[in-house]
């Protein structure tokens, strides 16, 4: 059997509904698909087993999500791995997209993302997003501002640089993806592969941006790991660090009163997005604040949020 080119690793937690459509998405030559299963409590597994791609299903030693991905790559065997959430999946030609700008002198090819409901419909616009850039290159800055990846299935990962950048850091409840993509940055430079999105990004109120989303603690945890990182303080300069941090405080301050507005939580997001203005005055936290004290979450709006 010839080696693959890609492992398309899926955590997943009681996902029976929706591990189908996920693995449809990436079936193809080349692809490895391996489901890692963290506490199921349904037959997600079963499910998957009988799945024409053949995944190979395995079960996480470890609770969470980040320990499944780790798993899943001790497991892989190609050069590229994505980590694609079970409720999400790829548009037709997506993966290939990623996959077409992957290469040796690249740690991460990305793209954006649109999203569906919880029955496929699509809910976002497939443009550019509201006040924020895809950068190439050198990303470390921009990152540490703020996470350019709309979400982990919309990357491709080199396993050189992931070897090298070091695995998911499992004690993360909260961005431990974009802690992830901050450390790859210093290994490598990513590349953006432009519009239309490659994934469709599936919303619901079991999803951990539901659940664990509003809680900026947990987010601001990873703010410290990312600041403590000895070789992005080597990197940055101390007062630009400072400067790059209270913005991105402010960005997850904004990211967690967005949420808040999804949910029509419109107290919460007034206190979540007054915080984040003070760190970080940008036009889409305004625009936003505005929503929340209004008690409107207009939809043409929401379509371009990402």
């Amino acid at each position: 059997m010839p080696a693959p080119r890609v492992s398309v690793i899926i955590p997943v937690r009681d996902a029976a509904a929706t591990i189908a459509e996920a693995l449809d998405s990436v079936a193809g030559s080349g692809v490895e698909a391996i489901v890692v299963l963290d506490r199921c409590s349904d037959d997600t597994g079963a499910v998957a087993t009988r799945h024409a791609t053949r995944p190979l299903v395995l079960r996480s030693p470890r609770p969470g999500a980040a320990a499944a991905r780790n798993t899943g790559i001790a497991a892989a065997r190609a050069p590229f791995a994505v980590f694609l959430d079970a409720d999400d999946r790829f548009v037709p030609g997506g993966l290939a997209r990623l996959l077409a700008a992957a290469g040796s002198d690249v740690a991460v090819s990305y793209g954006d993302v649109v999203t569906i409901d919880e029955g496929g419909a699509r809910l976002g616009s497939d443009g550019p997003p509201l006040f924020a850039r895809r950068p190439s290159g050198d990303v470390l800055a921009d990152l540490l501002a703020g996470n350019v990846i709309a979400s982990t299935g919309a990357a491709c990962v080199s396993r050189a640089a992931l070897d090298a950048a070091g695995p998911w850091r499992e004690d993360l409840a909260r961005a431990h993806d974009w802690e992830l993509w901050c450390r790859m940055a210093t290994v490598g430079r990513f590349v953006f592969v432009g519009w239309p999105a490659v994934l469709e990004r599936r919303l619901h109120g079991r999803s951990i941006s539901a659940t664990l989303g509003t809680d900026v603690n947990h987010s601001l945890r990873s703010v410290e790991a990312v600041f403590s990182n000895p070789e992005i303080r080597r990197r940055i300069d101390p007062r630009a660090r400072r400067g790059l941090r209270t913005r991105q405080e402010g960005w997850m301050l904004a990211v967690a009163g967005t949420e808040c507005l999804h949910q029509r939580r419109f107290v919460e997001a007034r206190r979540l997005f007054f915080r984040a203005l003070a760190r970080r005055p940008a036009p889409r936290e305004a625009i936003l604040f505005g929503c929340a004290l209004l008690g409107v979450m207009p939809q043409a709006l929401r379509r371009r949020l990402k």
